[in-house]
């Protein structure tokens, strides 16, 4: 019997419906030990909270992209003051510390192709 591919489409759609309740019931539960062993292990050890906040608090930071050249780190970054986008950059040496380096890409704030 030679299905169309319509056919097939179907039938993998049923075969599908049977599996996944399948695979549910099959999931391992795992005990309070085994849990805390795995987050051990992959927990983040260092916790600095926020590197780089906006200069004003009606400001927001967001959307870092990180590189290096050399042993330098810089970032870019945007700060959103609630009606429009600034592009910022920032360098550091150790991913921790950074220093503003200045506006990228700045917000108009008329009429142009960035007005809103």
């Amino acid at each position: 019997m030679q299905l169309d591919f319509l056919g097939k489409k179907l039938l993998l759609l049923v075969l599908a419906a049977f599996m996944v309740p399948a695979s549910l019931s099959a999931q391992k539960t795992f005990s309070q030990e085994e849990m805390q062993k795995v987050y051990d292990e992959v927990k983040t050890h260092y916790k600095y909270g926020l590197v780089m906040t906006a200069p004003g608090a009606d400001q927001m930071t967001d959307s870092p992209s990180i590189f290096r050249k050399g042993d330098t780190w810089y970032m870019y970054y945007i700060i959103y003051d609630g009606r429009g986008y600034e592009t910022w950059m920032a360098e550091s040496s150790d991913l921790l510390h950074w220093e503003t380096k200045g506006r990228v890409l700045s917000f108009s704030g008329n009429e142009d192709w960035d007005a809103n």
